[in-house]
């Protein structure tokens, strides 16, 4: 009560060095000396060029016309750091656009791209930079710097990120509706050029008309105007009637018994820039409506 075994309270144990008072300890001063070399340095980096070389800007985006940017920092001799700034907006969608730039000698230290506009874009903007080199025999030989997919908060940069091609990006997925047909006539969905698009869910409503005649829905997918897939509804609409349909992968067909008719989508469902997604109903009279049309997809840009 009042003390421990090692000695009473305010006083060190026997055999312990009392604390240290004020002035008792010096730190040791360490020789941080650094010596900076001046000549006979390494190259800052592999991407060498010089007055024959280019810059090329390059983009497509599918949906959109959103303009680039592009920067790049070169180390000129005698330690000058210059910038070279390109900037490129497409005229038409789904349209591969390019604007390059002679270079300056020197080593490469970085190089970005980024998006010109602050709005939200409408689909996937693929944008590279890319280095051609010329001199006998070499005329074509290229570079690739950069590649991959801008958006609205997210640019792409050189020697940080690796090039990627338009279909090694991250699915953008996105859910769309399509303009109603004319009554009496089917849905025809066409895929964007230069868009690769993997469907998850397409959606439509049909109304029917008093007009006599059972009608069989069926979902086609055509390529260069050739079915390659039909997709039928084992369950039909009889006239006077409102059904929703619904084309999922993996599904099943038929209908639920309600309102609702399904088409088993192949899973997965990619589709290249110019296939048709088409719907080819039986018995469809002239007052038949088609509406409310809708897909849900990943999106990607393509090149090829």
């Amino acid at each position: 009560m009042g003390g421990t075994p090692q000695g009473p309270y305010g006083k060190p144990p026997s055999g312990q060095p009392a604390p240290m008072q004020e002035g008792d300890f010096t730190p040791a001063v360490r020789n941080r000396k650094i010596d900076f070399a001046t000549c006979e340095i390494d190259p800052p980096s592999a991407a060498y060029v010089d007055v024959d070389d280019t810059i090329i800007l390059g983009t497509i985006q599918p949906l959109d016309t959103k303009a680039v940017n592009a920067t790049i920092r070169i180390l000129r001799p005698h330690g000058a750091i210059e910038t070279v700034f390109l900037q490129l907006t497409p005229g038409f969608a789904g349209t591969l656009y390019t604007v390059s730039q002679q270079l300056l000698e020197g080593y490469i230290l970085s190089a970005g791209i980024t998006l010109t506009s602050n709005t939200a874009l409408l689909g996937p903007c693929y944008a590279w930079l890319t280095l051609r080199r010329f001199g006998a025999g070499l005329g074509n030989l290229t570079r690739t710097l950069i590649s991959g997919n801008l958006q609205l908060n997210r640019a792409i940069s050189w020697p940080e990120r690796q090039a990627l091609s338009p279909t090694e990006e991250a699915l953008q997925i996105l859910t769309f509706s399509i303009g109603n047909p004319a009554a009496g006539v089917d849905i025809t969905y066409s895929v964007p050029v230069a868009m690769r698009l993997t469907l998850f869910v397409f959606g439509a409503q049909l109304v029917t008309s008093a007009t006599a005649g059972t009608r069989t829905a069926t979902l086609e997918i055509l390529f260069g105007g050739n079915v390659v897939a039909a997709i039928d509804a084992t369950a039909t609409q009889a006239p006077s009637l409102t059904r929703h349909y619904t084309g999922y992968g993996n599904g099943f067909a038929g209908g639920s018994g309600g309102t609702n008719i399904y088409w088993p989508l192949p899973s997965p469902t990619v589709l290249a820039g110019s296939m048709q997604l088409v719907t080819s109903t039986a018995n469809l009279s002239a007052t038949d409506q088609w509406s409310n049309v809708w897909i849900m997809a990943g999106m990607q840009a393509d090149l090829f």
